[in-house]
């Protein structure tokens, strides 16, 4: 027998929520300074590889954070499984999945919609599909991935406000795709990454940024889309 888990927490619960949220919310400022105090930084690698990013981003400004549009977040989910190339971390999608479609919104009755290709946040954080997407959306470019306008355009196509709760699950691997990849990543994998360490890969401009900058995509969809 199916059994399905009615919740009112999201799919994946957030490690700063204070359980006393449901009952005395936080202020916005408040919801600002604890999501300033999060930095993919914070989660360095035990080995011994240093980032470029890793002094440069501690100190972000956490002014550039937006405030948190709280009905925003109440609906969407990203569920981001982070990995190295050959980690076969994108195994676990499958786990998430059926897990993510056996919850309940016991408001609405109504159960999660799972989205495990999701093209508009490809579209957001890879550059994918600049005809299918990005031109339809009316630009003429690809933006930056912390655009705000196209953030907030990314976030509307990828959960709408239909009175479902939406979980989105990304796997994109470091690193992604081939160099002559036809798919339009704004940075695309290096050729001389294959001589390289990975000390010296991390090093690289470019590693920073491919398959997406993780940094810019945290500060700049967190107040909209809660991200795990």
């Amino acid at each position: 027998t199916n059994i399905r888990r009615s919740t009112t927490t999201p799919f994946l619960r957030n490690e700063y929520t204070n359980p006393s949220d449901n009952t005395n919310p936080a202020s916005d400022q408040d919801d600002r300074r604890q999501l300033a105090s999060f930095n993919l930084a914070q989660f360095k690698n035990p080995v011994s590889v240093r980032r470029k990013s890793d002094e440069s981003s501690s100190t972000e400004p956490r002014e550039q954070f937006s405030p948190v549009n709280h009905s925003s977040r109440s609906r969407c989910q990203v569920v981001y499984l982070l990995g190295v190339e050959g980690a076969a971390h994108h195994g676990f999608v499958p786990v998430i999945e059926a897990l993510a479609r056996h919850q309940i919104d016991p408001e609405t009755n109504l159960a999660y919609d799972v989205d495990t290709d999701p093209q508009a946040l490809k579209a957001g954080l890879f550059g994918w599909f600049p005809k299918a997407k990005i031109r339809t959306w009316g630009y003429s470019a690809t933006p930056e991935v912390d655009d705000p306008a196209f953030v907030q355009t990314v976030v509307r196509e990828s959960c709408p406000n239909d009175g479902r709760k939406h979980v989105l699950v990304e796997w994109a691997s470091f690193p992604s795709g081939l160099a002559d990849d036809p798919r339009s990543y704004r940075v695309h994998r290096q050729h001389e990454w294959q001589n390289m360490s990975p000390e010296e890969i991390a090093d690289t401009d470019e590693a920073l940024q491919h398959p997406t900058n993780m940094n810019a995509f945290y500060q700049a969809y967190s107040p909209y889309v809660d991200i795990k």
